[in-house]
């Protein structure tokens, strides 16, 4: 029973060892994963401030023309809209951009809690079959009410040697008596 119990402890050690082993190796995995994504984000950022400084430039340039009593054709004013709506427009797409990424940081996170819980419930809470029959029948050995596989096998020749020898029989019973 010492020997079960020193296994099963070796045995929790080993799965601990190992779970404690692979979440440090998710943690790494993870911390990469971030590092990977602020660099992508500070490029994003860069380039967004870079392309907001670009489009400020641009607005001071258009500001600052002061056109004479002369109205551009319809056509030039139509594309002169149609550039402040696409600015606009690409702000707006920068800042959802932002906003996906820590959704994306934070549902990869939480994937990587539930695989490790589902881990743990399996690993450490589960019990298979045969796991459940060995303890059972170790405390039914432990109380006696079950034969262990050399104590049976005993049985088994005494009760042939019993059939063969009737009559040595009652000198054997009576000595167990």
């Amino acid at each position: 029973m010492e020997n079960q119990d020193k296994k099963i402890g070796e045995l929790s050690v080993g799965l601990l060892k190992v779970l404690n082993e692979k979440t440090e190796q998710l943690i790494s995995s993870i911390s990469k994963v971030e590092e990977i994504v602020l660099q992508q984000n500070e490029s994003v950022l860069q380039q967004s401030k870079e392309f907001e400084v670009k489009i400020s430039q641009l607005s001071n340039l258009t500001k600052n023309i002061e056109v004479p009593e002369i109205k551009l054709p319809h056509e030039y004013q139509h594309f002169i809209n149609r550039i402040e709506i696409k600015t606009t427009e690409l702000k707006s797409i920068l800042k959802k951009n932002r906003i996906n990424t820590k959704i994306l940081i934070v549902g990869f996170l939480l994937c990587i809690i539930g695989f490790l819980s589902l881990f743990y419930a399996y690993s450490v809470v589960f019990q298979t079959k045969n796991e459940i029959i060995e303890e059972y029948e170790s405390k039914l050995t432990q109380e006696k009410r079950l034969l262990t596989e050399n104590e049976r096998i005993k049985y088994q020749k005494i009760l042939k040697w019993i059939e063969k020898n009737p009559n040595d029989s009652k000198k054997l019973k009576e000595s167990i008596n």
